[in-house]
């Protein structure tokens, strides 16, 4: 359990720019699991030193990414019905695992690896799951911009947004504004352009005293979550948290060097 925390607070340390943190602490996780730890586990804590390695950035990294990928798969092939796991890695299995590698492609821009993979995972996704449907979309729709596939990616997108209006989460929101800055290098597409015209609408849509009700759906959500005007004591909430795990991190870490120099 030790373990799992260190990875989860690896996992969150790479997410909110503490790379190096995060790297450090997801491979501490890893070692102090050890070889004798169950599959999934294993599988669990190599996919957080793949993910810590592709936020870390550079070719170094990303090749360690890639091969942590390859060694949780094998480490997850190894579960069988009679291996005894906690009940807490119940989620842990191929699909999971199949997230964070297209994840991870996406990340590293490799996108023919990436499309397939997400295009694989959506196929059989639950679509009444909509907040992390449109996550997963987030990621197709930057892996089709990567591949030079401006419509498909526009495309994408509009999904991206039509679902983020129906979920109040800073997280869909920040996928969205980047999924949108992904695809200004496409504006001159014009679906693309459609796209991007949910955040800067025509000027007749703006004219009028009720300009702010004459919007909805993707467009609303757009111009204000997009705009950052919206979710405004969530974001404030996720820094309290967010510094809260850091304070927890440096005892954590501290106390798993301290183990592990023993």
């Amino acid at each position: 359990m030790a373990g799992n925390l260190a990875g989860s607070l690896a996992y969150q340390l790479s997410n909110t720019g503490r790379e190096a943190e995060g790297l450090d602490l997801a491979r501490a996780a890893l070692a102090e699991a050890g070889p004798a730890a169950p599959p999934r586990a294993r599988a669990l804590y190599l996919d957080r030193v793949a993910w810590a390695h592709t936020k870390a950035g550079g070719p170094e990294s990303a090749q360690q990414a890639m091969r942590a990928l390859g060694e949780a798969g094998e480490a997850l092939a190894e579960d069988s019905e009679g291996t005894e796991s906690p009940t807490w890695l119940y989620w842990v299995d191929a699909g999971e695992l199949q997230v964070m590698e297209s994840r991870v492609y996406t990340e590293l821009h490799r996108p023919l690896r990436a499309v397939p993979l997400l295009r694989d995972v959506l196929s059989r996704y639950d679509a009444t799951h909509a907040r992390e449907l449109a996550l997963y979309l987030s990621w197709l729709a930057v892996a089709c911009a990567d591949a030079n596939e401006p419509e498909e990616a526009a495309a994408t997108a509009e999904r991206v947004l039509s679902l983020s209006a129906d979920v109040a989460s800073e997280r869909t929101a920040e996928r969205g504004r980047f999924v949108l800055a992904r695809l200004a290098e496409y504006a001159h597409v014009a679906e693309v352009r459609a796209v991007l015209d949910l955040v800067e609408p025509p000027p007749h849509v703006l004219d009028g005293p009720h300009q702010a009700d004459s919007v909805s759906g993707p467009q609303q959500w757009v111009r204000s979550s997009v705009r950052g005007e919206v979710h405004t004591s969530q974001v404030q909430t996720t820094s309290i948290v967010m510094a809260k795990v850091g304070d927890l991190l440096m005892a954590t870490e501290a106390s798993t060097r301290l183990r592990l120099s023993g």
